[in-house]
């Protein structure tokens, strides 16, 4: 969940107020990001923040330190 946005250079970045990591980069690649299993599109989780789910398999990547951690394993 975003606590609260601010404006950066005309972006609206969120933030995540617990860990203080930027999710705005996420949010605007999010739909050439795809995912590593069947190429589907790829959705950032509603409620927390912390992982991007697949719409097409329900894969769940998550988020560490700002960064979606997309590896096959």
């Amino acid at each position: 969940m975003i606590h609260y946005l601010y404006k950066k250079e005309g972006i609206f970045i969120g933030v995540d107020a617990k860990n203080k990591k930027s999710i705005c980069w996420i949010k605007n690649y999010i739909d050439i990001l795809q995912c590593p299993y069947c190429g589907g599109d790829l959705l950032l989780e509603d409620k927390t923040n912390k992982a991007i789910i697949c719409k097409k398999c329900k894969r769940s990547y998550e988020i560490v330190d700002g960064i979606p951690i997309l590896l096959r394993y």
